[in-house]
C-alpha cells in the first residue's frame, strides 16, 4: 500500500477513525505483550479488553522478538509487519496472528486473510531458516468493542500456497526491463 492509498483511506469518510483506531490498538497490543501496563488511549478498552483477555492467550504466547516484527524478501523487495509470532505452550507448535480491528459489534468478518498469513510466514521463515515448516497455524484476531474476540485459523500450508500464487500472478504482470 502506497502512502497516497493510506492518505486516501484516512480522507474518505467511510473509514473515519479506522486508521487511528488500528494503530492505537496495535500500539496497545504490543505494549501488553510487551510487559508494558500502559494504554495508548482508553478510548478503545471495548476493544482491548476482550482481546488480552481471550482464552487464546492461555494456551498460545506470544514469542519475545515476534511482536509487530518487521519481515521482508529482500530479494523481490516485499515487505511487511507481522502482529504476532505465538508459541503453544505444550507443543511448541508456532502460529502467526494477525489483528484486525472493526468499528461495531456487529461489523463483519468474513474475508479471507491466507494469503496475508501465508506472506508472513515465507517472509518470517525466509529471513529464519530455524523457523521452516515449524508454523503450523495462522490467525486472523477480529477485535470489536465490548465482543468477545472472534478467531479466524488457518492451516499454514494453505496459506503459504496461496500467498505464492498471489506473489507469482503479481510478478508475472510486471515489464521485464
Amino acid at each position: 500500500m502506497t502512502q497516497k492509498d493510506l492518505d486516501m483511506i484516512k480522507t474518505n469518510p467511510k473509514f473515519s477513525g479506522s486508521a487511528q483506531r488500528g494503530t492505537d490498538i496495535h500500539l496497545d497490543m504490543q505494549n501488553y505483550f510487551s510487559g508494558k501496563s500502559n494504554l495508548v488511549t482508553e478510548k478503545y478498552k471495548p476493544w482491548t479488553e476482550p482481546l488480552f483477555s481471550d482464552q487464546l492467550f492461555e494456551s498460545w504466547w506470544p514469542v519475545i522478538g515476534g511482536i509487530e516484527t518487521e519481515v521482508c524478501d529482500l530479494r523481490r523487495m516485499i515487505g511487511g509487519k507481522l502482529d504476532l509470532l505465538l508459541q503453544h505452550s505444550e507443543t511448541g507448535d508456532l502460529a502467526v496472528a494477525d489483528l484486525k480491528t472493526k468499528g461495531s459489534a456487529t461489523s463483519p468478518v468474513s474475508k479471507c486473510h491466507r494469503s496475508q498469513i501465508g506472506g508472513y510466514i515465507n517472509l518470517l521463515e525466509s529471513n529464519h531458516r530455524g523457523l521452516g515448516g515449524r508454523i503450523s497455524k495462522g490467525f486472523i484476531l477480529w477485535s470489536r468493542p465490548n465482543t468477545p474476540l472472534k478467531v479466524t485459523t488457518y492451516n499454514s500450508e494453505e496459506c503459504i500456497d496461496k500467498y505464492l500464487t498471489a506473489r507469482d500472478v503479481y510478478f508475472k504482470q510486471l515489464p521485464s526491463w
